[in-house]
């Protein structure tokens, strides 16, 4: 839920500090997240719906009593009727789509843009229930419907969260990906806002065991996804602009994001939110490589990175959330193909600012900053959705939000870009 001000971190004792060093002799450095029994590693809930003690927007509207047209929406199956997703997918790509997940229900309530994703309480984020002048910075007018997927490659399963705006022609689609161990509801309202400005987003949570996560086969998990978002057999068909396609990720997230793009010529713009280049307490391997300057300095699409240093190790603390030596900074100085590239330091923010809500213990692991939490998460949705309405949606008045007099302010953000 959105938070209305900033969450007291505890100070660890001795015995939290120690367990959690324990535990992260296993974890792979800079890519935090949740504890070891992660909602991926359990069954995945059912879509949110209007009745759900879980929905993501209380104040949801029916197309009866809201004046909107129907739209499509997960998890209801009311009518008795569940229709079998095909299974089939590019011969190219090994995916398939879960056969047994329930189509979207036209009869089913919507999800309301224009309301805040919580109890209807407004926060930093969310300040108006309207947003008139379509700005970056407030809700988009898109009704967005929400939907679980889930992308079968081999014998990796990636659940997927499909947000579906209303719109009358393809729209851009983008895929985000999490920080290490954490589940990708906690970033749910990013999403959601990003969805509402006209844009199919797509929750994604390739496998990331705790023991031996492989960076290499999360990517091309991601792969697949995008493989089976353009399957014109599948819910999408029809709905997705495949000429821009967008990846992001946080933490571990945006690594992989970045490799996905390295791999994907599809792809035709990246957004890391704190990224992070690291291989593990063991360094780089086969399975987790070492991808700056390489997989980012041949990049040519267009790259936007967020990003912190008080958790980049050199004040000391616990641990290095976001190592000096593969934080967003290196990211930004080792791209340089690209022909636009702007990078936002955030001051005074830690590495767990840009999670929406508490993600477990290890979280706290990190060291915290002095920034205001919900305007670090204010910040980042403005500039996501700014970024990819600039390259996805070729909308020029969005570059001031980016890197003009239109930044974000609420929280100090040091910006630079090239060219």
């Amino acid at each position: 839920m959105f938070l209305n001000q900033r969450t007291q971190r505890p100070t660890p004792s001795f015995y939290t500090k120690a367990a959690t060093i324990c535990c992260f002799l296993f974890a792979a450095t800079g890519c935090m997240g949740a504890d070891t029994t992660s909602p991926r590693d359990r069954q995945r809930p059912a879509a949110l719906d209007a009745t759900s003690s879980n929905t993501e927007d209380s104040g949801m509207t029916t197309p009866a009593d809201s004046g909107q047209p129907a739209l499509m929406d997960a998890g209801s199956t009311d009518s008795g009727t569940v229709v079998q997703n095909d299974a089939s997918a590019p011969s190219d790509s090994g995916t398939t789509m879960d056969a047994s997940a329930p189509i979207m229900d036209a009869s089913a309530p919507i999800m309301d843009a224009g309301t805040s994703i919580d109890s209807g309480t407004a926060g930093p984020r969310d300040s108006g229930t309207t947003n008139p002048s379509n700005s970056p910075n407030g809700i988009g007018p898109a009704m967005v419907a929400t939907q679980t997927e889930t992308v079968v490659r081999s014998r990796r399963t990636t659940n997927v969260e499909v947000y579906l705006p209303t719109s009358n022609t393809p729209s851009p689609v983008v895929v985000f990906i999490p920080g290490f161990r954490i589940d990708s509801v906690h970033y749910a309202p990013l999403m959601q806002r990003i969805a509402s400005h006209g844009f199919v987003v797509l929750r994604a949570d390739p496998p990331d065991p705790f023991f031996g996560s492989d960076h290499n086969e999360m990517a091309a998990d991601i792969q697949a996804v995008i493989d089976w978002a353009l399957d014109p057999q599948n819910m999408l068909s029809g709905s997705i602009d495949s000429a821009n396609i967008g990846v992001f990720g946080h933490s571990l997230g945006g690594k992989i994001a970045t490799m996905a793009a390295f791999i994907d010529t599809r792809i035709t713009a990246l957004l890391g939110i704190d990224p992070v280049n690291a291989g593990g307490p063991t360094g780089f391997s086969m399975g987790r490589p070492d991808i700056l300057p390489g997989q980012i300095a041949m990049q040519t699409i267009p790259i936007g990175i967020l990003g912190e240093t008080t958790d980049d190790g050199l004040m000391g603390g616990l641990m290095a959330c976001a190592p000096d030596a593969g934080n967003f900074k290196r990211f930004y100085d080792a791209a340089t193909t690209t022909n636009w590239i702007a990078e936002w330091d955030f001051v005074g923010a830690d590495h767990m600012d840009f999670v929406e809500d508490t993600c477990g213990f290890i979280c706290n692991a990190c060291r915290s900053g002095t920034a205001n939490k919900p305007d670090v998460l204010a910040a980042t949705q403005t500039l996501s959705v700014a970024f990819f309405r600039r390259h996805l949606k070729a909308e020029m008045a969005m570059e001031s939000w980016l890197t003009g007099a239109n930044i974000p302010s609420a929280t100090t953000i040091t910006p630079r870009s090239r060219p």
